[in-house]
């Protein structure tokens, strides 16, 4: 059994049989003492009362705590488009600090109602900003429809949550040629607001706060092998010891112990850095996933993801949240020196 499920990694990861000395083998890929081990101190799942299967959370440390985002369908079987962005503040412990609010992402005179998904906190000039994309013009999925990126400023005055004005931000590049806008990374440097557009090549872009416009300023090519699945965005990147740090994500088509040998979507997330200064080439990476299995346990849905949105740093700990499955919000904490320790340089 052992050989049949290490052939059965080797052929869906595309690792040669002779490279596996250098990645996990099949069996212990999703156990605790893999490469992750030591790094996870903690995973909860969040449970949102009025809110069943809400999903795919950020997370960000404010003045009045952790606060958490996380998307939400009213209407997920008659209207599966309709996609709405919630906030509510968490005690340190993770429950509830205050009652979900929703992001008026919409006037009460747009005629189409949010599509918004995906958002991720972040901090531009000292305030609270978000990020998500969304479909302002026509009502439903379809691949040939558009979705893009909108950004907006975050108050929170008297006791509710206000938003700015969305702003559209445009690769002007790629506009034209990529109709579905998804899963950029802020930061920010010098008090200019940069996005990674793409990971590697690690793309550059600057924003237009005035029009949206996106230049593209720097792209650097890495020489990473990563195995595991495209590598997509995930939590907005934060300055660490000198470096900026983020978590990406990845998925890939293949069966494993959590899917009973089923061929199925496994998304992985992992940590990487880049530098703090132009090019913003990236630095040090994992070379696996970061695993905790409680986060890839069966559920009745037919994929295993792992979706990392935002994460705050306390101390020596990295509190992050992320969603899985596509209808679960999770916060896991890790330690911020094992995960410094566990990532490799990219030469």
């Amino acid at each position: 059994m052992k050989h049949i499920l290490t052939a059965i990694f080797c052929f869906f990861t595309g690792i040669s049989c002779c490279d596996m000395a250098s990645h996990p083998p099949a069996e212990t890929f999703f156990r605790r003492d893999a490469i992750t081990d030591g790094i996870f101190i903690d995973a909860k799942e969040i449970r949102i009362p009025g809110f069943k299967d809400a999903f795919n959370p950020s997370l960000i440390d404010t003045e009045q705590g952790l606060l958490l985002s996380f998307r939400y369908l009213p209407d997920p079987l008659g209207n599966p488009s309709f996609s709405d962005i919630y906030m509510v503040y968490l005690h340190d412990d993770f429950t509830l600090k205050s009652l979900p609010q929703k992001l008026p992402t919409r006037t009460k005179t747009h005629p189409i109602p949010s599509q918004a998904e995906d958002a991720r906190l972040f901090r531009f000039q000292g305030s609270l900003w978000v990020i998500y994309n969304d479909n302002m013009e026509f009502l439903g999925i379809s691949a040939d429809q558009r979705r893009d990126m909108y950004i907006a400023k975050v108050d929170f005055t008297g006791g509710r949550f206000c938003l700015g004005k969305p702003l559209k931000i445009i690769h002007q590049g790629k506009w034209d040629n990529v109709l579905w806008q998804k899963n950029w990374v802020p930061f920010e440097y010098q008090g200019n607001l940069l996005m990674s557009y793409s990971l590697n090549p690690h793309e550059v872009l600057l924003v237009n706060m005035n029009t949206g416009v996106c230049q593209s300023v720097y792209e650097t090519k890495a020489p990473i092998k990563w195995v595991f699945g495209s590598m997509r965005g995930g939590t907005p990147a934060e300055l660490v010891d000198g470096e900026y740090l983020a978590f990406f994500h990845s998925s890939k088509e293949m069966p494993s112990l959590y899917s009973n040998g089923k061929l199925m979507y496994h998304y992985f997330m992992a940590a990487y850095t880049f530098s703090k200064d132009p090019p913003f080439h990236i630095t040090k990476m994992n070379k696996s996933p970061l695993i905790h299995p409680d986060l890839y346990k069966p559920t009745a849905y037919g994929k295993r993801v792992v979706f990392p949105g935002g994460f705050a740093i306390r101390g020596n700990k990295i509190i992050m949240a992320l969603g899985k499955d596509d209808h679960q919000v999770w916060v896991v904490t890790m330690d911020k020196d094992k995960v410094l320790q566990s990532m490799s340089s990219v030469k």
